[in-house]
């Protein structure tokens, strides 16, 4: 073996850098590009390209000598041929000889840097293995020279969380088997070749295999292999976990019937990745320990409450009526698939929304196919997802964690039900209403959703008929089931009542709040034509265009009629608002606060005879002053663009600005002989919120009046005058809530601004972070 001279200053990173950086400049390449994104997309290299193959192929020969692998040389000697001999001398070369391990553990740690196959195989393979690898060690508790299977550990990440243990490796026909044997080997950690699996004694099993129906079979084989006392922990998917698929009921059983389950784990709420953890020891046990990472839930069962039917956790989390029956002891599955029939226009139709997800809405709702509507123009997509139901019944849904159910009592004219909707019919002397109403008391439906999360695919009609029998209901006799539903309707009545009284609550107060809209052009307009008239009668009835009305703004006559003339149309909004009690503020949107504001006074100034309104910042500010690059030139901020914006409705802020200016005018503003009253706008960033504030010089908020109790409906320093009728504050407040945010009144006597408004906007986008992270 050559030395490395003692006294170099090479390290193993920039030798490395130096053989890779050589090898992709002077390899064959043809130019393909490979992959359909950037992330994917990488020049296709020959052999002569794959320079960490190359290079640990080369070093493992030279290190290992007559301890080497057989099978790695033979499987990567191709790479050993399109060595670049010439590109390390040889105090580099044998100074990475030298360091052969740190030289393998950086080349593994840092990611391989090969052809686009093998790249794109191994971003495959990792992502899906060492991530659950790096959970299930969790479960394991290793012991020096224990027996380690882990599957699909393709470049031997997983092995290195067990670095005391014999890792078997099965010798499959890739490149990545042979590359993890180079790395355990660097590591120190024993490894044996094994041609199969199923004839070994395994002391620690992770595995990844039975996936999907069909696929179950290697849970199987591994778990003979298992060692007594030994532990294989299993990364599984619902349809293993649940359902009728015939392999996974027999493994279930097996393991049910052995007592060998010791934990059920679900650690992902991601539908489309494999998110349970089954932990498996080849010994009895007397309780299974049951958990839900996603949601902290936990606890223990007894091994004989352990069913073979259903693994999830979340049938074991929620509480079920003790000495209940099984909810398909009171109806019948209905098989959608035999009655599929064309849906005619005009029918009506049945969306997962028009269900209830409480008693008192339990009966459905339904659309009507009509040519020229958003449901007519898909008709032939709805009609193809749909079944006909004319015979009364119970649909069902639960695509979220709240369960929705409907009943259909017609039979004259059939509905046209969504397919994902299930539906069931009632057994013999059955109430639909009474079933109804069990679906929707908080015991089941919870029973429902959380099995439904747990083993959701997409379609309730395919998944509640499997679990029927698993979900429990209380076992009541029919003067008890009289008794039930006559309860739930009293309920749902109640609920009715409340709800009515609250609505006309709101109806009143939104009515006030449109009044008080109204007030605040009324009030501009009436101070505006005040001002004209007094100047008209101190000028004995003679104005003309460029007479000056007010020395604190220099409005003129002709600027004045203009005003009123837009206030005048301003109005005619204002009065649909009233009338319209549904009105709702136009969509939320991106928002520079200093453009805003700018352009709010710009339209508004003319109306502020006696304030001047100021800014505490030069215009632009917030805004880029020349275009921006980033790498490869380029541009992520133009010219002009906003530093800081916050999300919210423009005209939404309007209304609570045109508040805050009217709250100001009334009780602020009103010493005549005063011509220097101020409203100041500022912002900045607090944390992850925007801060607007403004701020006014007139009078104070009186000491005997709390400035927090302002917010309040109906609470105001001038109660019942100027048809403000206190509701100016508590609209902010309620607007300001609405979307997100929220509104502090502060009141200082002795400061120079005495009343200060604090708008806090919590939906902002600050383009400073983002050049942070490039």
């Amino acid at each position: 073996m050559r030395k490395a001279n003692n006294n170099s200053n090479f390290t193993v990173e920039a030798l490395v850098a130096k053989y890779r950086n050589f090898v992709e400049e002077h390899a064959s390449c043809n130019d393909v590009f490979i992959g359909d994104n950037d992330d994917l997309g990488y020049l296709e290299y020959g052999l002569d390209g794959w320079a960490d193959h190359q290079l640990l192929i080369t070093l493992y020969n030279d290190f290992a000598g007559e301890n080497a692998d057989s099978y790695v040389q033979d499987r990567l000697s191709k790479y050993r041929d399109y060595f670049w001999k010439d590109v390390l001398n040889a105090e580099e070369y044998a100074f990475l000889l030298e360091k052969f391990k740190d030289t393998v553990n950086f080349i593994f740690s840092k990611g391989l840097h090969y052809g686009s196959e093998a790249i794109l195989n191994s971003i495959r393979l990792r992502m899906s293995d060492i991530s659950f690898i790096k959970k299930a060690a969790k479960y394991v508790t290793a012991k020096p020279g224990d027996f380690v299977y882990l599957e699909n550990d393709s470049l031997g990440d997983g092995a290195m969380l067990f670095p005391q243990c014999v890792i078997l490796c099965d010798n499959k026909d890739n490149d990545e088997s042979a590359l993890k044997k180079i790395r355990l080997f660097a590591a120190g950690i024993q490894y044996r070749n094994v041609d199969r699996i199923e004839e070994e004694t395994i002391d620690i099993i992770i595995a990844g295999s039975g996936f999907f129906p069909g696929f179950i079979i290697p849970f199987e084989t591994l778990y003979a292999t298992l060692a007594n006392n030994g532990t294989m922990i299993m990364l599984a998917h619902p349809h293993f976990m649940a359902g009728f698929e015939k392999d996974a009921v027999s493994f279930r059983k097996r393991l049910v019937s052995d007592k060998a389950i010791k934990s059920i784990i679900k650690y992902s709420k991601d539908h489309s990745i494999f998110r349970y953890v089954l932990v498996v020891e080849k010994k009895k046990h007397s309780e299974v320990d049951i958990q839900d990472r996603v949601n902290q839930l936990s606890k223990s069962i007894n091994i004989s409450q352990l069913s073979a039917l259903i693994l999830l956790p979340g049938f074991y989390l929620v509480e079920r009526p003790e000495n209940g029956i099984p909810l398909s002891d009171l109806l019948n599955n209905y098989d959608n698939s035999r009655v599929k029939q064309e849906v005619s226009l005009n029918q009506p139709i049945v969306f997962p929304q028009d269900l209830g997800c409480s008693f008192k809405d339990a009966d459905i709702r339904h659309r009507t196919f009509k040519k020229g509507t958003e449901y007519g123009e898909n008709y032939d997509n709805l009609a193809s997802d749909c079944y006909n139901v004319d015979f009364p019944s119970i649909l069902l849904y639960g695509g979220t964690e709240i369960v929705y159910a409907g009943i259909t009592t017609k039979t004259d004219l059939p509905y046209a039900v969504l397919d994902p909707i299930a539906c069931f019919t009632a057994k013999e002397g059955v109430d639909l209403r009474y079933v109804a109403s069990l679906l929707l008391d908080p015991i089941v439906a919870k029973q429902i959703s959380a099995i439904y999360l747990d083993f959701y695919y997409g379609n309730m009609m395919v998944f509640l008929p499997m679990f029927l029998h698993s979900i429990i209901v209380p076992c009541q006799n029919e003067e008890e089931r009289a008794k039930y539903l006559a309860e739930a309707c009293y309920d749902a009545l109640n609920t009715i009542k409340k709800e009515a009284i609250q609505e006309k609550d709101f109806y009143k107060k939104s009515v006030r709040m449109r009044k008080h809209a109204l007030t605040q052009p009324l009030s501009a307009i009436r101070s505006m034509f005040n001002a004209l008239n007094r100047y008209r009668i101190k000028q004995g009835g003679q104005i003309h265009d460029e007479d000056i009305i007010s020395p604190i703004q220099g409005t003129t006559v002709r600027r004045a009629f203009e005003f009123l003339s837009q206030h005048i149309n301003d109005l005619m909004p204002a009065l649909d608002h009233i009338a319209d009690v549904e009105y709702t503020f136009n969509k939320p949107e991106w928002i520079d606060p200093e453009k805003f504001v700018e352009g709010y006074i710009s339209h508004h100034e003319n109306g502020w005879l006696n304030f001047k309104p100021i800014v505490d910042w030069q215009q632009g500010n917030n805004q880029a002053a020349d275009d921006i690059y980033a790498a490869h030139d380029k541009i992520v901020m133009h010219k002009g663009d906003s530093w800081n914006q916050f999300m919210f409705p423009k005209d939404a802020l309007e209304r609570i600005f045109n508040n805050t200016i009217s709250n100001a005018q009334a009780h602020g503003f009103t010493d005549s002989a005063r011509n220097d009253y101020k409203i100041k706008f500022s912002w900045h960033i607090d944390g992850t919120s925007l801060i607007i504030e403004i701020e006014n010089n007139g009078n104070p908020i009186p000491g005997d009046r709390d400035a927090a109790s302002l917010l309040q409906y109906g609470v105001s320093t001038l109660f019942h005058q100027d048809g403000h009728n206190g509701i100016g504050c508590n609209e902010i407040d309620e607007i300001m809530q609405r979307y997100d945010g929220k509104v502090k009144i502060l009141s200082s006597p002795d400061a120079e601004f005495k009343v200060k408004y604090v708008l806090t906007f919590n939906r902002i986008r600050r383009a400073r972070d983002h050049f942070k992270e490039m």
